[in-house]
């Protein structure tokens, strides 16, 4: 699915990175089981705000429910993307 949507990933034997943003990784979601992760960093949270926003994109045109919070270096909740998750 990122693939066709325009990003170029790594396939590694337990994640999935996206190769244009330094820090940007799903963990153990590749055998189907709840309980995996997506990890990103960058000292920026604007770019990384647009960057998950282009990823939480990507997962709802495919119908997968997740929830994405980005915090400012000081703590501070700056963007939140979601597809089909309880308020």
């Amino acid at each position: 699915m990122f693939k066709s949507a325009g990003f170029r990933i790594y396939e590694g034997k337990h994640s999935v990175r996206l190769e244009e943003f330094d820090r940007f990784g799903f963990h153990d979601l590749l055998d189907g089981k709840q309980g995996g992760s997506i990890e990103a960093d960058n000292h920026s949270a604007y770019v990384l705000a647009n960057f998950s926003e282009r990823v939480s994109n990507v997962f709802a045109q495919n119908d997968i429910r997740h929830r994405f919070e980005v915090y400012t270096p000081g703590g501070q909740m700056s963007h939140y993307f979601h597809f089909d998750w309880p308020l």
